[in-house]
């Protein structure tokens, strides 16, 4: 399954906070995902929610959600 866009990626730290957003931007692009910082401060090791939404190159869009353990 190739992935033509990212529409939308949120992080939700675990009690439901938004630390990271970003809109419209292209697959596999690292200056454009989560560093594992919120206001310049790194997090501590710990478990983050995550919803995005994809585009595929026939036009669908796909919602996923998942964890992720972020890791020092």
């Amino acid at each position: 399954m190739g992935i033509s866009n990212i529409k939308s990626l949120k992080v939700l730290d675990r009690w439901g906070n938004l630390v990271f957003q970003a809109f419209g931007f292209p697959p596999n692009q690292e200056n454009f995902g989560w560093d594992g910082k919120f206001q310049n401060r790194l997090f501590n090791h710990q478990i983050f929610l995550y919803f995005v939404e994809i585009e595929l190159p026939d036009g669908t869009v796909k919602k996923l959600s998942g964890e992720v353990v972020l890791v020092l």
